[in-house]
């Protein structure tokens, strides 16, 4: 079995691209708190902490925190849903647009898992257009 997490970033790898957008303006992969499904829910955030953030009891700083716990402690351990998304990825022009209520330009975990994602699997890249 491949160590996706340790693949090299020669040409003989297959990567994704990694994008975002809000929902409703395009296709692409829904990993919100209120309508993920599946697998994708594991990329979602707890609805705490988006309640926390919407309500302004959680702050950027906090929010930022407390997602990459949740994505290290869901990710980490079993590297799961890391081979669903890398076929959706396949499965959709080697690209995925991680989907969100959140405006363009706007504070989002989109651009946190994208971060995540990229600096831990490298079978990954960073294909956004407008970056926090």
């Amino acid at each position: 079995m491949v160590d996706f997490s340790k693949a090299s970033t020669s040409s003989d790898v297959v990567q994704i691209g990694l994008t975002r957008a809000t929902i409703g303006e395009s296709s692409g992969l829904d990993v919100t708190a209120k309508s993920a499904q599946g697998w994708a829910r594991k990329l979602a955030p707890s609805w705490s902490l988006v309640m926390g953030h919407k309500r302004g009891s959680l702050h950027d700083a906090a929010y930022e925190e407390e997602y990459l716990k949740q994505l290290a402690f869901d990710l980490g351990a079993v590297h799961f849903p890391y081979v669903q998304l890398w076929h959706y990825g396949l499965q959709h022009g080697r690209q995925i647009c991680f989907l969100c209520y959140c405006r363009d330009g706007a504070f989002c975990h989109t651009h946190l898992l994208i971060d995540y994602i990229i600096s831990n699997y490298h079978t990954f890249y960073d294909a956004r257009t407008v970056k926090p």
